[in-house]
């Protein structure tokens, strides 16, 4: 009874992907079906042409407003949901990183500001280049979150996009992932989380040439490289890679809004 206790309660890597994954990739499924519901009673549209728009089935502009809402919505309650549960079992991790920081604080804070403007500067070239092969074209990720941004809802976006995305994300990236592979090869560690946390950014459906999905992915890759060697930069202290992740983020959400 106490192994079963403790395996549900105990801080674990193992609680905070098992976390993510049920909760925000399965659970916000049905979080989208239920709200669905309410959306298209409110805008007075087909519940089932919603949720195919939404997923990128249907291509109906009639559904684009009421879908910016309902993935504002979604991501927002699937990403609080993950974001306590990840917490919950992260708590351990989170505490010893933090006790590193409390150490030598100012070298934290110049490391994390630093590391902010490196980050910043090196994504924005990476992405310039892509820029020019591709010309305007985004993801659908980036697509989707710019349409919740600006058509959905602003705050519940920057919830999800700003607070809660970032944490959830360096937790299981780095603080699992990026760890857990380098037990077998620092290398492995970088290829693996990298390759995995720009993938998923990579779900939503977009119309693009194999070439420009490629493309955009390597934007998404690139991001995952830069984080992973932050974390590992930092002596592997999930603090600073979070710090820098949202700081990229709000900035991000800054210029879609101005």
């Amino acid at each position: 009874m106490q192994e079963i206790k403790d395996l549900f309660l105990k801080p674990s890597k193992i609680g905070i992907l098992l976390s993510y994954v049920l909760i925000y990739f399965i659970g916000a499924s049905f979080i989208m079906i239920f709200l669905g519901l309410f959306i298209s009673n409110q805008y007075n549209v087909d519940f089932k042409g919603l949720i195919d728009y939404a997923s990128g089935v249907l291509n109906d502009e009639i559904y684009y407003i009421p879908s910016c809402k309902l993935n504002a919505y979604t991501i927002a309650i699937a990403y609080g949901l993950t974001f306590v549960f990840v917490l919950f079992y992260a708590r351990n991790y989170l505490k010893a990183d933090f006790l590193k920081l409390k150490s030598n604080p100012r070298k934290a804070i110049i490391m994390a500001i630093g590391l902010c403007a490196i980050f910043y500067f090196v994504s924005w070239g990476i992405e310039e280049l892509i820029s020019l092969a591709i010309g305007d074209q985004t993801s659908g990720n980036q697509a989707s979150i710019e349409g919740m941004i600006t058509d959905g809802n602003a705050f519940a976006a920057f919830l999800a996009v700003v607070v809660f995305a970032p944490i959830i994300e360096e937790l299981v990236y780095r603080k699992v992932i990026f760890e857990v592979c380098n037990k077998k090869s620092i290398i492995l560690s970088y290829i693996v989380s990298s390759l995995v946390f720009g993938l998923i950014h990579m779900i939503s459906p977009t119309a693009a040439s194999p070439l420009v999905i490629f493309l955009l992915a390597l934007s998404y890759i690139s991001s995952g490289i830069l984080l992973s060697a932050i974390y590992h930069l930092s002596g592997q202290n999930i603090w600073i890679s979070t710090y820098v992740h949202v700081f990229n983020n709000l900035l991000a959400f800054i210029f879609i809004i101005i």
